[in-house]
């Protein structure tokens, strides 16, 4: 107990002043306390009058901290989408934005949005269709962060392939290279969108969980999850990911 008659928060001619600071997340109200008037009411407390403040600082932010990922600012990526001039049937802006507005809703859980940035681009300067590491790398050097492609014959892994984000030159970083028409039902096309979009900001394959987003396994309709550490990447990109590269790729284990 501070004192028999603690007052709440007077400060200055009776005024009650309440500051509320807000800081990463936290808020902390602030209270004064005038204390002259319990003075002379005390049998023992000296008559100077002198005013006492009290500052008492409550966080809350041990109670905000299971909103706190919905109240951190939505980090969103405007992408750059090339698709190949030869690439059939194709494919229309309307179709990119809702595999975009899809794999967000994957994303999400991290508080990452992607939007298409400006108008969709047309490539001829690589293959169409990916046959070798040339190939792979002369469409990574294509200017744009998701590149539509026919076919992928080339990456790590067994072929073929829905998407590939690997770049054999680990000079350059790694950029989104989808196909057309992915073996994937319509739903799932979103979770390829999102799963390489992941390994362009540092994501790696993992086999602890078989409902990771980023499992080496054909991608089904439960692959949604992600780790804390993934979503760390995904905002912070490769430079602030906190996941080291592994020794070895993890593989899709085989069935018995």
């Amino acid at each position: 107990m501070f004192s028999n008659c603690f007052s709440v928060l007077w400060h200055h001619q009776s005024r009650i002043t309440l500051s509320l600071i807000l800081r990463t997340g936290l808020i902390r109200p602030i209270f004064y306390e005038r204390r002259a008037d319990c003075a002379r009411s005390a049998p023992n407390a000296r008559g100077d009058n002198s005013v006492r403040t009290i500052i008492l600082i409550v966080s809350l932010g041990v109670l905000l901290w299971a909103g706190s990922a919905s109240a951190e600012k939505q980090k969103q990526y405007s992408l750059k989408v090339s698709i190949h001039r030869d690439v059939q049937p194709r494919m229309t802006k309307a179709e990119v934005e809702s595999l975009l507005r899809r794999a967000s809703n994957v994303l999400s859980r991290c508080n990452v949005r992607l939007r298409l940035d400006g108008k969709i681009q047309t490539f001829d300067s690589a293959p169409k269709d990916i046959n070798n590491s040339t190939d792979l790398e002369a469409v990574h050097r294509v200017p744009a962060h998701i590149k539509v492609v026919q076919t992928i014959s080339s990456c790590i892994g067994q072929p073929p392939f829905a998407g590939c984000s690997f770049r054999p030159n680990t000079n350059f970083p790694k950029t989104m290279i989808v196909t057309r028409n992915p073996p994937l039902v319509d739903d799932e096309r979103p979770l390829l969108w999102a799963h390489e979009f992941g390994h362009t900001k540092g994501l790696f394959h993992r086999i602890d969980d078989e409902l990771a987003l980023m499992t080496p396994c054909p991608l089904k309709l439960f692959n949604k999850n992600l780790t804390k550490d993934e979503c760390t990447c995904l905002l912070k990109g490769p430079k602030g990911c906190p996941i080291p590269e592994p020794t070895q790729q993890a593989s899709c284990p085989t069935q018995p």
